[in-house]
């Protein structure tokens, strides 16, 4: 633990880089409906508070497709971002709530 500790503070700069830049990338694409990243996107109608309140915007976007979208073809069809029921790791991962484990009753 010490020693993640001490790569920590230059990781979190990198993810919330990172993240914001695939945000930005989102809000781009023809087939994306809406994207919720309030830090990291002016445009959010949070963006404001978010950024008073957290230091960084964090590494999770949530973000819709449009409804001419297949959510399970877009899945299948990901190559570096890999389905995963937990967003914790070192690698980057799509949660899809309502068919993994969140989904409830």
């Amino acid at each position: 633990m010490m020693r993640g500790l001490r790569t920590l503070e230059v990781r979190m700069e990198r993810i919330n880089r990172d993240a914001e830049r695939v945000a930005e990338e989102l809000c781009s694409l023809e087939h994306v409906r809406d994207v919720i990243y309030p830090g990291g996107l002016k445009e959010h109608p949070d963006h404001d508070i978010s950024r008073r309140v957290l230091c960084h915007p964090g590494g999770v976007i949530t973000f819709h497709l449009s409804e001419d979208i297949d959510p399970q073809a877009f899945m299948r069809a990901l190559g570096v971002v890999a389905p995963a029921n937990t967003l914790g790791g070192v690698f980057s991962t799509i949660s899809q709530p309502y068919t993994m484990s969140h989904r409830g009753g």
